[in-house]
């Protein structure tokens, strides 16, 4: 009887341990999502922060899709992957072209 106890705890503690990371989970990709989509409605289209709504929408992918493959929902998960693209999109828009321009601009000072 003891070893059964035991199994149950460890099965209860097994549980817990995924609904509680599945809780932070959701709070983070909710956090991180809000806040991104915050940052891409800005009103003014060269509003400082803009370019960091990219950034924190990537951050919260993981959460996102671990969300999603935990509650077993395949199509939103279909829908999470263009929304992965997407901010990959703006990664690039924001952060690597500028950066691919300034060098195209000072190679061609010389």
């Amino acid at each position: 009887m003891k070893y059964r106890s035991t199994i149950l705890k460890g099965d209860y503690y097994m549980i817990f341990t995924l609904v509680t990371i599945d809780i932070i989970s959701q709070i983070i990709a909710v956090i991180l999502g809000c806040w991104s989509m915050w940052l891409v409605n800005q009103k003014h289209k060269e509003h400082p922060n803009k370019k960091w709504a990219c950034i924190l929408g990537l951050i919260s992918e993981p959460f996102w899709m671990y969300t999603l493959i935990f509650h077993g929902q395949i199509i939103a998960l279909i829908v999470k992957l263009f929304y992965t693209y997407s901010w990959s999109v703006g990664i690039y828009n924001f952060w690597i072209k500028p950066n691919l321009n300034n060098k195209k601009e000072k190679n061609n000072e010389f």
